[in-house]
């Protein structure tokens, strides 16, 4: 590693890596195994699958770095999870008492969760708590033609970083263990993994998304055109109003994708993430979306009423849609450790203004699709 990219990595690392006797590595794995829930919200299923997708996530990130594929493989009860980025380096740092990065991503809180090198701010906040809670936890990483990794067993590292020699390859490698004395169903749902990844293809456009369960059939997900993909796949068995509606949309402080379908029937699926990851119906994020549609089918309704009294709601309009709204922020509150439920208030009008201005836009493209809309919420009176 050239001297001034140490220099440089030793600098953020002392400006941003918490101290204090609680967040020594050895310290801070003992707290994480005493407290999971502080960490990932439970020891039951949802905790379990919380702590693997955030380990999914995080090469899921990767694709902001150069990754064009994310595998995932369970296989007698251990999940591995690869991306073919950048990777990080492995080379001891001797002023770091000889850790090199892949050790400090694995032991280390850092103010921010991210890890900046090579030109680039690394997502790791959820390391630390997934190799805490693992029976086994393995960081494979290839990188700049070196071959380096990094294991642990119950929260202890078996060692330290070890050179593995020269590699043509590139890339991240998690081998996963859930830990049985922590976590009460150690069992890994193939199903809910499948769908995580199903959504990270449509959340990454371009990145191709391999999946393996313990079954041994393989799965490839792609989605080039994103949450519309997203959308048609949910709704590809039954029969829909065409076309999709989707937009992306960049306001200050906020990224939004958010596509839209209605199916003939009474059905409801919604899907809402937040930063990438999944969050309840209910949170900021979709009641802007709420606001943003019915105030405009209102505002629509009452023109071609000539402003007589209308009757357009959400619960009209929500039956039989098929929706998946996808919003980043760089300050999002959540309700709870889990991150299920946003709670930003600006947030909620920032959607609002977007969703109504873009669906704006779009209905002056498709004019004949307003009927269809004002069906589907309500009618005037």
């Amino acid at each position: 590693m050239a001297e001034s990219s140490t220099a440089q990595i030793l600098a953020q690392l002392a400006a941003r890596r918490l101290t204090g006797p609680e967040f020594d590595p050895p310290a801070l794995q003992r707290s994480i195994r005493m407290r999971p829930s502080m960490y990932v919200g439970g020891t039951d299923a949802r905790g379990l699958h919380e702590t693997l997708l955030r380990l999914v996530d995080i090469s899921a990130e990767e694709f902001l770095h150069g990754a064009q594929s994310l595998e995932v493989t369970l296989r007698d009860g251990l999940a591995t999870i690869a991306d073919d980025g950048p990777g990080l380096s492995g080379t001891p740092i001797a002023a770091l008492d000889g850790q090199s990065l892949l050790e400090v991503a694995a032991t280390t809180f850092l103010l921010d969760g991210r890890l900046r090198h090579d030109g680039a701010a690394r997502s790791v906040i959820d390391i630390p708590a997934a190799a805490a809670l693992a029976e086994t936890f393995r960081l494979e990483s290839c990188h700049q033609g070196r071959r380096f990794d990094f294991s642990m067993i119950r929260g202890a590292p078996t060692g330290p970083t070890h050179d593995l020699g020269p590699t043509e390859r590139q890339g991240t490698r998690f081998e996963w263990r859930p830990d049985p004395v922590i976590f009460r169903q150690p069992t890994l749902d193939a199903d809910l993994v499948r769908d995580r990844l199903r959504f990270l293809a449509a959340y990454r456009p371009g990145l191709v998304v391999g999946f393996e369960g313990e079954d041994g059939r393989r799965e490839r997900f792609s989605c080039p055109a994103g949450m519309a993909d997203r959308v048609r796949a949910l709704a590809a068995d039954r029969s829909a109003y065409r076309p999709v509606f989707a937009v992306q949309a960049g306001v200050p402080g906020l990224a939004l994708d958010v596509a839209f379908q209605h199916v003939r029937g009474e059905e409801t699926v919604i899907e809402t993430y937040a930063n990438g990851r999944r969050t309840t119906g209910d949170g900021a994020h979709w009641r802007g979306f709420q606001r943003g549609v019915i105030g405009l089918l209102r505002a629509k309704a009452r023109e071609r009423a000539e402003h007589e009294p209308v009757r357009v709601d959400s619960a009209s309009f929500e039956r039989g849609l098929i929706a998946v709204l996808s919003v980043d922020a760089a300050n999002l509150q959540f309700e709870s450790p889990t991150r299920d439920r946003v709670t930003n208030v600006e947030i909620e009008e920032r959607v609002a203004a977007a969703v109504r201005t873009q669906l704006g836009v779009w209905l002056s493209e498709h004019p004949s699709l307003l009927e269809t809309l004002l069906a589907r919420a309500g009618r005037c009176d």
